[in-house]
């Protein structure tokens, strides 16, 4: 099994995407003790199973239509896990 490829955010902390199903991909990182998290608009509601875009602390924000591995974002949710984006 390779090692994930590690980036640095704004705060020069660490993270990383551990692949999790085919299709699928959760955010680990150094610190993360404050995500912001959105709707879709123009909603303004936050469902954390159906995100449109959060943002770890200093980074990544990351939206629906984005990049993460080389792929891209259709479906963002919060669990237990933390983030885990779908991509096609």
């Amino acid at each position: 099994m390779t090692e994930p490829t590690r980036y640095r955010n704004s705060m020069n902390n660490e993270y990383w995407w551990v692949p999790k199903g085919a299709n699928e991909f959760v955010l680990h990182s150094e610190s993360d003790n404050r995500p912001k998290m959105g709707g879709h608009p123009p909603q303004m509601a936050i469902w954390p199973n159906d995100l449109g875009v959060f943002e770890a602390t200093g980074g990544p924000r990351v939206a629906i239509g984005d990049t993460v591995e080389g792929r891209v974002v259709n479906h963002i949710r919060k669990t237990d896990e933390g983030f885990v984006v779908t991509v096609d």
